[in-house]
């Protein structure tokens, strides 16, 4: 979309000029718009560069389908990567719920607009043959990286400011590295699914090749060069070969054209042209695919002669980048997949890129992230990964989020560069005011604009961590409130502000201050109440639920206005909307319409104690579970409408709970813990499971993908199709918002987002199992109880809270850094190949060394190649970095086996044994049996030959036959989790979570003895006799 002097102001799909987007992205103007989207300026502020934003049409990404083809086009467009004549997609990034991309900002207009103002057909053929090179250029590095474009035209070639030509817009791209034929340009004319582009059809009918509209022709490189052709004809003649000016053919015509008329010959149309250039022009037209240049290598070399004929220059190609797939790029495409939804590629990318370069700390910080926000790992491992890979600022960001200032800030003084708002950001987790004030001031030299420095400015010059507003920019990872109730029947709410915590028992209400700490109300229930079942809360309304009645309170007075017999069976989370069981029958109250009235059931409906009633996440729908088992609905008019579908319940009585989505999905819970759904638009059922405890509540997240079905003492959190995503002890609170959850997971209060599920953040601070856990309306602040009365309240506030929340993006490297870091490579490594052929392996050594350190070729295929033959030659003196091209996730076990070439490697599934050759793993076998193995390694047995022994962490010990597998022998120990263990000579020892160790003696098949080491951890054992070992623990003995 070439660029338009159009200042606009108002909102453009979601964003408005002067917004800063996401605390990075400044929108400046509005570029240009087109049938497909518009293209917005755009500030990257941390970058401090200015891009192009390409932002689709809502309608254009609406289908599921339209939305994956999306995703597939960005993640080839970014992993093409620089080029001079390639307009370069840096990432994809959510705007405005849209899948925004980030591209070079093209200033010299586009190709068209030459040819319409006829500036083109002044050109002298050296300027004119210099522009089909760049087109050809940019067409060849396309080619090389297996990508064809298929939409090559005048709209999507676009200048720079020097007036350099580069190929845009890879909206139909397709790779040609395989044999099949296209799918989409089979059978009837396809329709354009890109969502890119701008076309009507899979190419542009002006310019589409004839094999783009035959379903038994291939896509290959020999497609773009016929576009190439029309094209070139365009320039030369100011029109196009089939479809001449003021013509307007219909698309099936136009494409009947290229299928069956030659092309006109140029010089009909314009006699000057030389009759070299206009034949060369023809042969790029040829109908037959094998007729055309068979690639842009031919295309510029052909080029490149008769632009040597006709102007007397000789072509200069642009300096080489280095083939393949680079881990700067890869990086960024896992970004923007992961911002878009589709978290499995997203890893899989970060996977390859670690493959690539083994130490790129940008794709090792984001896989450590995935992997946190799947609470695979624990914040200890996380750190661990980050320093060992000395990756610096991504360590010190990992030290913020964990509010770690001061570990942040030492970090942060061994970094180069102006990284002052992540300097200010660490002194206020560290409390120190003045040095972040001055670090943020530093950076709003820099970044005027940044909304965020500015308000953490201003906070460190007051000498605070929160808002005028209350918000918690910097909340604590420890609790802020602790302390005992003497009464353990309590119930514990949050005001909505949070700066309340409110106690209720069977005798009064008390309301804390828990900031100042200091009581701030209290009052008398009445004497006929009993302890609290359930709470709600609002901004000036509570809602106490006890076993005979509810009550009504007044927050801003502290006082009791009613107390009703019955029950409160469902409500909204701002109380808004509730539904009320009492004498009389069911009361439907509806405060934002200010109405109240009694529920009417259909005739014949039995009174009944049981009935249920549940809102829809964003309560606007209400539904009622009847006494005859139907589900109703609530129309306009206060009746309960029995749906169609599904027939009646059987055991009515039984169920505990239910609720329903936005989606029409219906759950069901009974008191014994059998969950079923099903959806009543689809009439079908959807789930049923039995879950291990008996469910209390159960609610959905707001887009009514996530359910959360809890009790006192166990919790669930399933998918809308009942996947489990988590499961654990204690009760599960969802915020009022209805977007995270709380929960207790091995000793710690533990945040997670309830869509897409991840965990987000665990607090430092150890605490029992609670019984209750309950947010504030505003979600700044939470508090538990446990059943022995005492209570922490703790600062969440993730909506305000300051840390990295994006995955890590690179700018990579320009065009000119990117081949000075490619020649200085390849000047190394070719030296280092003719050190090898004179047979001088050291000094070989040591300039394959120098080669691989250039940054990005740590991994480059020849260069692992050649070291794994030095490898194979030298004498080794240490481990060398050959193994880093294996990647292996998720494994609880890993060893080399001392054959030299063979790799074990154990998860949930088994131990699996690769074959090792330099360049990559080849698998050899696997065994089910031995799943999540803590010990592999070979013991040979005189007379009977070598066993490979493994020991599992449920303390399975696995005799096996190194050369395939095959179980020989298994003995159970029976002896709970096994943490660790070695095989030393003749024995196994087994250290186990509880602090004890055992030693299996392998001569005689049977335990030698197990020694009691409770309070301490042993990490090593010596044997120093039979049955007789030295023992080292944590602690130093």
């Amino acid at each position: 979309m070439a660029e338009q002097e159009t200042k606009q102001t108002h909102v453009v799909l979601g964003v408005s000029p002067g917004e800063i987007v996401d605390g990075r992205f400044e929108i400046i103007d509005l570029i240009g718009y087109g049938g497909q989207g518009v293209v917005l300026r755009v500030r990257h502020l941390e970058w401090d560069t200015t891009l192009a934003l390409k932002l689709p049409l809502p309608n254009v990404v609406k289908s599921p389908a339209n939305k994956l083809r999306f995703l597939q086009e960005a993640e080839t467009w970014i992993r093409l990567g620089v080029h001079p004549n390639i307009v370069r997609c840096w990432f994809v990034q959510d705007i405005a719920g849209l899948p925004g991309l980030f591209l070079d900002l093209m200033t010299g207009g586009s190709l068209e607009d030459k040819i319409k103002d006829r500036s083109v057909l002044s050109l002298s053929w050296d300027g004119f043959i210099t522009i089909l090179l760049q087109i050809a250029e940019g067409l060849a590095h396309s080619h090389s990286m297996g990508v064809v474009h298929r939409d090559l035209k005048p709209e999507n070639l676009l200048l720079r400011e020097d007036g350099r030509v580069c190929l845009t817009d890879f909206g139909l791209v397709k790779s040609f590295a395989s044999d099949h034929h296209d799918g989409e340009t089979s059978g009837e004319m396809p329709k354009d699914s890109s969502v890119t582009g701008s076309g009507i059809f899979l190419g542009t009918p002006r310019y589409g090749a004839p094999e783009q509209w035959r379903k038994d022709k291939k896509i290959g490189p020999t497609t773009d060069i016929y576009s190439f052709g029309v094209l070139f004809f365009e320039m030369l003649c100011g029109r196009r070969p089939f479809d001449g000016p003021g013509e307007n053919p219909d698309p099936m015509s136009l494409i009947d054209r290229h299928l069956t008329t030659p092309p006109p010959d140029p010089r009909t149309f314009r006699p000057d042209i030389p009759k070299e250039l206009a034949a060369y022009c023809l042969k790029c037209l040829t109908k037959d695919p094998a007729g055309r240049p068979q690639s842009t290598d031919e295309l510029i070399g052909d080029l490149s002669v008769l632009l040597r004929q006709l102007s007397g220059r000789t072509y200069q190609r642009p300096a080489p980048v280095p083939g393949g797939d680079r881990a700067d790029l890869l990086n960024n495409a896992a970004v923007s997949l992961y911002s878009l939804g589709q978290v499995e590629k997203s890893r899989k990318l970060l996977e390859t890129g670690l493959m690539l370069e083994a130490g790129h700390h940008k794709c090792l910080y984001n896989l450590v992230q995935l992997d946190r926000r799947e609470n695979k790992i624990s914040t200890k491992e996380s750190l661990l990964r980050l320093r060992r890979a000395n990756a610096k600022l991504e360590l010190a960001l990992l030290f913020i989020e964990e509010a770690m200032g001061k570990q942040a800030i030492d970090l942060i003084a061994t970094i180069p560069g102006l990284l002052y708002r992540t300097e200010g950001d660490a002194h206020m987790y560290a409390e120190e005011f003045l040095p972040a004030q001055k670090a943020y001031e530093k950076a709003r030299r820099l970044m005027p604009n940044d909304q965020p420095t500015r308000i953490r400015r201003l906070l460190a010059s007051t000498g605070k961590t929160s808002g005028v507003n209350g918000e918690l920019f910097f909340p604590s990872t420890e609790s802020s409130y602790s302390n005992r109730a003497p009464d353990p029947e309590l119930n514990l709410v949050m005001t909505h502000d949070g700066r309340q915590m409110i106690g209720i028992n069977a005798h009064e209400v008390v309301g804390m201050d828990v900031t100042t700490r200091a009581l701030a109300d209290q009052a008398q229930r009445e004497k006929n109440s009993t302890p609290p079942i359930k709470c709600w809360v609002n901004n000036d309304r509570l809602v106490v639920q006890d076993r005979y009645g509810f009550e009504f309170w007044s927050l801003e007075v502290f006082k009791l206005l009613k107390r009703t017999p019955g029950r409160v069976l469902a409500a909204t989370s701002n109380l808004q909307r509730m539904v009320l069981l009492q004498q009389d029958g069911l009361i439907y109250v509806d405060k934002a319409s200010n109405k109240m009235s009694g529920l009417k059931f259909p005739p014949g409906t039995p009174p009944s104690a049981h009935v249920k009633a549940a809102f829809t996440p964003d309560g606007q729908g209400l539904c009622i579970l009847t006494p005859t088992g139907k589900i109703g609905q609530v129309d306009g008019d206060f009746n309960v409408v029995h749906l169609e579908w599904p027939p009646p319940l059987k055991n009515f009585s039984e169920m505990a709970c239910f609720s329903i989505g936005s989606d029409g999905n219906i759950y069901l819970a009974t008191r014994e813990g059998k969950m079923k759904a099903f959806n009543i638009h689809a009439k079908k059922g959807v789930f049923s499971f039995q879950v291990p405890f008996q469910p209390q509540e159960m609610e959905l997240d707001i887009t009514s993908n996530t359910l959360v079905v809890t009790s006192e003492r166990f919790c669930g959190i399933f998918s809308k199709t009942g996947k489990l995503l988590h499961r654990g002890e204690g009760p599960c609170a969802v915020d009022f918002q209805k977007e995270h959850a709380l929960t207790w997971v091995n000793g710690y209060l533990t945040l997670f987002k309830l869509y897409p599920f991840r965990k987000i953040r665990a607090f430092s601070e150890r605490i029992p199992r609670p019984r209750q856990i309950a947010f504030s309306n505003n979600g700044r602040r939470a508090v538990t109880l446990d059943p022995t009365g005492e209570h922490h309240v703790w600062e969440v506030d993730e909506e305000h809270r300051v840390y990295e929340r994006s995955l890590l993006l690179t700018p990579g490297e320009s065009y000119q850094q990117l081949i000075t870091s490619f020649d200085s490579y390849l000047c190394s490594f070719n030296h280092s190949l003719e050190l090898f052929r004179q047979g001088k392996l050291y000094d070989c050594y040591r300039k394959l060394s120098e080669a691989r350190s250039v940054a990005g070729f740590s991994q480059a295929e020849e260069a692992l190649e050649l070291q794994w033959e030095l490898c194979r030659r030298l004498k080794r003196g240490k481990m060398e970095a050959i193994w880093e091209r294996y990647y292996a996730s998720e494994t609880t076990f890993g060893c080399l086996l001392p054959t030299d070439d063979t790799i074990v490697l154990s998860d949930s599934r088994g131990l699996h044994l690769h074959k090792f050759t330099g360049m990559s793993a080849s698998p050899r076998y696997s065994v089910p049996e031995a799943k999540n193995t803590v010990l592999a390694g070979l013991y040979p047995i005189p007379e009977q030959g070598t066993y490979l022994m493994a020991v599992s962490d449920s303390g399975n010990i696995f005799y096996l036959n190194p050369a395939d597998g095959a179980l020989l022998h298994r003995v159970d120990l029976e002896m709970g989790p096994v943490r660790s263990a070695h095989l030393i000579h003749d024995s196994i020892f087994l250290f186990f979570n509880s602090g004890a160790v055992s030693f299996y003696d392998l001569t005689t098949s049977s335990l030698a003895g197990t020694l009691s080491m409770e309070g301490f951890q042993v990490f090593r054992a010596f044997p120093v006799g039979k049955g007789r070992a030295l023992l080292m623990t944590d602690r130093g003995h």
